[in-house]
């Protein structure tokens, strides 16, 4: 995922003999980590990622909206996020587009779900989250960023 440029080792004795342990990774280049879903899983790695950005190293996070009542709830969330960091050098944004997302994103994490299949069967709703993922997928193009599902 994140590449480490460098790592200290610390030495920790155990029963007597001494263990050499990875310290804190440090992060060189900076990246934009992009997000499909805001729902409960999708709103809170926003707010972790948003708080552990400096250690992450990270630029930006782009928050993909696939239709315009997505994009309200984005939006609200990203202005909330954005008000109240106080860094110039960090920015969330949202796009209603794959290709930008696949283009500018190092890194994507799907956090979809089906709710509003209620009715339907197990079948129904795996079939419309493969149906989504190939979307997805076609949206994103040749891009090569890490998915992470």
């Amino acid at each position: 995922m994140l590449e480490a440029s460098s790592e200290t080792q610390s030495n920790l004795k155990i029963n007597g003999s001494s263990k050499t342990q990875p310290s804190q990774k440090t992060y060189t280049t900076k990246k934009t980590v992009g997000i499909i879903g805001t729902g409960r899983i999708g709103t809170s790695l926003i707010t972790q990622l948003t708080d552990k950005r400096q250690d992450l190293n990270l630029e930006s996070i782009i928050v993909y909206s696939r239709d315009a009542s997505e994009e309200l709830i984005a939006k609200k969330l990203v202005g909330e996020i954005n008000s109240s960091i106080e860094e110039q050098n960090f920015k969330i944004g949202t796009t209603r587009s794959l290709e930008e997302l696949g283009k500018t994103s190092k890194t994507i994490v799907v956090t979809i779900g089906k709710k509003e299949i209620r009715e339907g069967t197990r079948e129904d709703l795996i079939g419309q989250y493969f149906h989504d993922i190939t979307k997805i997928m076609e949206g994103i193009g040749n891009y090569n960023p890490v998915i992470l599902m």
